[in-house]
């Protein structure tokens, strides 16, 4: 049986992807048709034969995203599927709801370039939530897998972009609209900011490999200073071959200069080594429910 943690879970996942995908539909509808721009991925194709031929918006990502979904099946991962299944399914008969429920936004009449700030953001905060709970609303994401999978040497980021960055060139062709492009490049750059500020933003550190022979020494004032906790690894000098002490020590970006200002502190010689850390699960940093 599962436990309560496990059900929380599975009912916090369920109620980011509800909501993401309730925010998502409602930007497209008043943001993205609105200040007629379009989007990457199935939405964006969907928005294109929406201006061309009046068909629901929402009915044509299902309708297109039904065969992927049937391709896809178990390669994508059981999790992953379901809840993309379940973003899709409620952001595309969201948005076609919307069409009919919504009243257009009079402040938005002729001003592109609110719209595709407002398209940004908005779609960014749907689909972040939506990714953060383990799913996706479709379309290029499941093509880039699919994909990546039988061409491992190209990544999913650089798939998803050159989808995305296909269909809004075919937009602008198609309409001869060329400002379109660039008030959808404002959008998609925004969405993309938000989703990470979503997804990492709360959680972005630093990691710190100190190499020193002053171990102890060191060990004790980042402990001391920062309350951080710090993990010590037996290595060696790949010249010298002597033993050689590599400190691990994951910091806030706050404490950064500080961190540094310490190693040098206590060992000027000691070499510093300072990676990105996008998401840090533990003690001192996040705990998620999911």
């Amino acid at each position: 049986m599962k436990s309560l943690k496990d059900k929380f879970g599975a009912a916090w996942r369920f109620l980011s992807i509800l909501v993401g995908a309730a925010i998502y539909a409602a930007a497209v509808e008043l943001f993205y048709i609105a200040g007629d721009l379009t989007t990457g991925g199935l939405t964006g194709i969907a928005l294109i034969l929406n201006k061309l031929f009046s068909w629901p918006v929402g009915m044509l990502v299902i309708v297109m995203n039904v065969p992927l979904f049937l391709i896809s099946g178990k390669r994508i991962g059981k999790q992953f599927f379901f809840a993309s299944l379940l973003g899709v399914g409620i952001s595309s008969i969201l948005i076609d709801i919307f069409a009919i429920v919504l009243p257009p936004l009079e402040f938005l009449q002729d001003d592109r370039l609110l719209c595709s700030v407002l398209a940004g953001v908005g779609s960014g905060i749907g689909l972040g939530l939506v990714m953060s709970a383990g799913g996706s609303t479709g379309g290029s994401d499941i093509v880039s897998l699919l994909i990546s999978r039988s061409y491992e040497h190209l990544s999913v980021g650089r798939l998803i972009m050159t989808i995305d960055i296909v269909i809004v060139a075919a937009n602008s062709i198609i309409f001869r609209d060329i400002s379109a492009a660039l008030y959808t490049g404002i959008a998609m750059y925004l969405s993309g900011v938000v989703i990470d500020s979503l997804m990492y933003g709360a959680n972005i550190a630093t990691v710190a490999f100190i190499v020193t022979k002053k171990t102890d020494e060191v060990n004790q004032i980042l402990i001391k200073e920062l309350d951080r906790g710090v993990t010590i690894l037996n290595g060696t000098g790949g010249y010298t071959g002597a033993p050689q002490s590599v400190l691990i020590c994951a910091v806030g970006r706050r404490q950064l200069t500080t961190l540094k200002r310490l190693v040098r502190q206590s060992d000027p010689n000691a070499f510093l080594i300072l990676s990105e850390a996008r998401d840090i699960i533990g003690a001192g940093f996040s705990d998620p429910l999911v």
